[in-house]
């Protein structure tokens, strides 16, 4: 297929299955004219991913706009340079005129005993917690950064206007001891202080600014977290109480993402909290009370 140079490409990292926040972010992406690439951790799961675009409707054809999907393992050396080095240039590569990316997004994270409480993890756990939920923020700035660059700005866009960026998917846990969340919470802290040190790291990287922001988003039934993390119903149950809007949707959620990603050009090395206002409130619930 040739693809309009106009239009722009998200890159969507890490989508599993159609409840994951990154399909729903992908959905998001195509449905406001982008072309989208994304990544899965294998082929197993590609597989899967494929017949599910298969069986979905997506209207007026933007199932069209998905320039391709791909594996990519952040833990394998040799798949990370095979997505970027190999599979992401020729996505790109539209006739004589390559395209460029406007906007990655990063939904990478895993903890293989996430179960276990913090006081009992292990070194493994804790540093491959942290290599898949933080550092890999690291190496897809770096492997993504050429292809952010590789543009200018569009007729009628001022400097600022044409930013481009990099959003990845955050947690409450990062700054609150929350019970289940165990050794993820320390992931998370480490996941923001990277998106803080790239935001000015970036700085000096471009001539236009490439943006870096993390949303938390509130807990979502997604399979990873209903059984990874243990009491994740009554954590759900807590914020139903307690928050001005109740539970979050994953499109609410991919909602708020495109609108980092895309629109808050102003906007960099944030923490949004994307959680119907359950990190604003303290206390018993208003219907405790009552």
């Amino acid at each position: 297929m040739a693809a309009s140079t106009s239009r722009k490409v998200a890159l969507i990292m890490g989508i599993a299955n159609q409840k994951s926040i990154a399909w729903s972010c992908m959905e998001k992406f195509l449905q406001k004219d982008w072309y989208v690439i994304y990544t899965v951790q294998n082929e197993k799961i590609g597989s899967k991913v494929e017949a599910m675009l298969k069986r979905s409707s997506f209207p007026d054809g933007q199932q069209n706009s998905i320039l391709g999907g791909y594996s990519c393992d952040v833990t394998d050396r040799a798949s990370m340079d095979q997505f970027f080095h190999r599979s992401l240039p020729d996505a790109l590569q539209q006739q004589s005129q390559p395209l460029s990316l406007h906007a990655v997004i990063h939904s990478l994270a895993f903890a293989s005993n996430l179960k276990t409480p913090l006081l009992e993890t292990t070194k493994h756990s804790f540093l491959e917690a942290h290599e898949i939920s933080s550092y890999s923020l690291i190496e897809v700035a770096r492997e993504s950064l050429p292809f952010l660059r590789n543009q200018t700005c569009s007729d009628g866009e001022n400097y600022t206007e044409c930013s481009r960026s990099i959003t990845t998917l955050s947690y409450l846990g990062a700054t609150r001891a929350i019970p289940g969340y165990n050794v993820m919470g320390p992931a998370k802290a480490s996941l923001e202080s990277v998106v803080r040190g790239l935001a000015v790291d970036l700085r000096e990287r471009s001539s236009y600014p490439i943006r870096v922001n993390a949303v938390r988003a509130g807990p979502l039934p997604t399979i990873s977290s209903k059984g990874g993390i243990t009491g994740f119903d009554l954590m759900r149950r807590d914020v139903e109480n307690k928050s001005p809007l109740g539970n979050v949707t994953q499109r609410q959620v991919a909602d708020s993402v495109y609108h980092v990603a895309a629109e808050a050009h102003g906007m960099t090395g944030q923490s949004i909290n994307i959680d119907g206002g359950y990190s604003i409130v303290a206390g018993p619930s208003m219907g405790d009370l009552l």
